[in-house]
């Protein structure tokens, strides 16, 4: 594929399987992060110390997701 395609052409292009399934674990793993957000903030509602792992391991998790779901929309399918 010579041919450079702009970032619209890019995400309307046909995605290829491996894409679809790390994007599929991107959302796994976005759940997850908001699972532990919705622990943190009902530990924080009932005056609880809320860990530094834990809050870490939000913001770890979080970026994590957003890795993933930027890197699987950016595949294409090349034409052969």
């Amino acid at each position: 594929m010579n041919e450079k395609l702009t970032l619209l052409q890019r995400l309307q292009s046909p995605t290829p399987s491996f894409y679809q399934k790390a994007t599929k674990v991107g959302v796994i793993v976005a759940i997850v992060a908001a699972g532990l957000t919705g622990v943190s903030d009902y530990m924080t509602e009932h005056e609880m110390a809320v860990p530094g792992l834990l809050s870490e391991a939000i913001k770890v998790v979080g970026w994590i997701s957003a890795g993933i779901a930027g890197f699987s929309r950016f595949g294409v399918r090349s034409e052969q």
